[in-house]
């Protein structure tokens, strides 16, 4: 847990964004503002769909049990406590963290390599926060499935789930839009900016 925590460095630390009260970020890129439980702009979703309901994040996992908390002004969703500084907010921003290693080789070694050995990549990550976890025998389909669960527990609130629900071509569960957004849509894909249109004419041909 010391990588969210100040110094911010551990063995599992490769790169992370500094931050000072000298060189704060500013108010759009304020991650304890986000998330802390004294703001909360942004809950844990505890429905269905959500990780946090997820059998393979349990309770007893430090992960639950440590990095979030109950939210004092909506007391039914919890929230991240990852990023918990306040004011000013000069919480490190992890950008390559070990454990996101681990799981990018587990998910090659699934897709093209050995699945026993991402299978034992996968155990290693999951039980340091999580002793005892049985991930049964899986198939090729299930144990991507299980690695790509992990990256959405590990990785929670470090702003991965997007890409990597793109990368694999998932369908977006937009709560936004209200529906569930397939990649053969359109709007499956950000359209590009104006400001950069407008800057550059021919960037959509």
């Amino acid at each position: 847990m010391s990588v969210f925590r100040t110094p911010y460095t551990s063995v599992e630390s490769i790169l992370s964004f500094p931050m000072a009260e000298t060189n704060a970020p500013g108010t759009q890129n304020q991650l304890g503002y986000y998330f802390n439980a004294g703001n909360v702009e942004y809950f844990i979703n505890t429905g269905a769909t959500g990780i946090y309901s997820n059998p393979q994040f349990r309770a007893s996992d430090d992960r639950k049990a440590k990095l979030t908390v109950p939210t004092t002004n909506v007391a039914a969703f919890p929230s991240s406590t990852k990023f918990s500084g306040v004011s000013p907010y000069i919480d490190f921003v992890p950008n390559i963290r070990y454990a996101e290693v681990l799981l990018n080789l587990a998910e090659a070694e699934a897709e093209a390599g050995s699945q026993t050995r991402a299978l034992a990549i996968l155990q290693a990550v999951h039980e340091r926060s999580d002793k005892g976890y049985d991930f049964s025998t899986l198939d090729k389909a299930g144990l991507i499935n299980a690695i790509l669960t992990e990256r959405r527990i590990e990785l929670f609130a470090e702003g991965f789930r997007t890409n990597d629900i793109l990368r694999r071509g998932q369908p977006i569960n937009s709560f936004g839009a209200g529906a569930i957004i397939q990649p053969t849509e359109t709007r499956y894909i950000f359209g590009i900016p104006l400001s950069e249109i407008q800057t550059n004419p021919g960037i959509g041909n």
